[in-house]
Parts: structure tokens; C-alpha cells; sequence
């Protein structure tokens, strides 16, 4: 997971909680924030900076590039 290294840990805790990448169990925002031990706003700032990151990362985009040039 390539593009996971350039997240903080916070960042990467969220993103693997919240898509099932723990346990094959999808986490709640209330679920992640009480794991966390961090509120459920800041939460979900932490997961749009992530997202943020991985949509920007050189991964995410040769993926793009390989499937609208075809």
C-alpha cells in the first residue's frame, strides 16, 4: 500500500478502520473516534486530509491516467 506511507499515522489509522482494512470490520466515525480516543470533528478532518493525499499521490494518479487514455 504504497500510497498509505505518505499519510500520517492518524491518517492511516482512520482510512484503514473506516474501509474494513482492520479486522474486515467497517468502523463507524463514532466506532474510529472512540478506537482513536479523538473526537468525531476531528475525525473527520483527519479523513479529508487523507483523502486529499491519496487523490493527489503519483499512484492514485498513473491509475487515472491508465484508465482515461485508454
Amino acid at each position: 500500500m504504497q500510497s498509505l506511507d505518505s499519510l500520517t499515522r492518524d491518517e492511516k489509522n482512520v482510512i484503514l478502520l473506516k474501509f474494513g482494512f482492520i479486522n474486515n470490520k467497517i468502523y463507524t466515525l463514532k466506532e474510529i473516534s472512540l478506537i482513536c480516543s479523538i473526537s468525531g470533528e476531528k475525525i473527520r478532518q483527519i479523513e479529508i486530509s487523507a483523502f486529499k493525499k491519496l487523490l493527489n499521490s503519483s499512484y492514485v494518479k498513473t491509475i487515472h491516467e491508465q484508465y482515461t487514455t485508454a
